[in-house]
């Protein structure tokens, strides 16, 4: 099984390291991600807390996020079709920073909702 570790480093990440222990295996990035709300809400804090255009691939998004690229690129997709923000190689210009904050704080809201209730 060692050489599992040399050949992927993303699961020596998620296997590996005193900083997993108690969680499983799972990263500190991806125990949080997990325990936070969805990943629309996810998704809308992350292009919110950045100005103008955001350079970075679907692929790093996902990382941060703890998700797989392909639901990243499928939401943002989403997005896009929407009209409330371009995709280009490597970038993203949010085009409507209000429905985002809308989606944001609807997730927000619901979260907080279903925790007390």
């Amino acid at each position: 099984m060692a050489w599992l570790h040399v050949a992927n480093p993303i699961h020596a990440r998620l296997t590996c390291g005193s900083a997993n222990k108690g969680r499983g295996g799972i990263t500190p990035g991806l125990w949080k991600a997990k325990n936070r709300g969805n990943l629309i809400a996810r998704l809308a804090r992350f292009l919110l807390r950045r100005d103008g255009a955001i350079v970075r691939t679907h692929y790093a998004i996902a990382i941060e996020q703890g998700t797989a690229r392909e639901v990243v690129s499928r939401q943002l997709r989403g997005f896009e079709q929407r009209g409330w923000l371009t995709l280009r190689r490597g970038r993203i210009e949010l085009l409507h920073r209000a429905v985002l904050q809308a989606l944001h704080d609807e997730s927000v809201t619901k979260s907080l909702i279903r925790e007390t209730g």
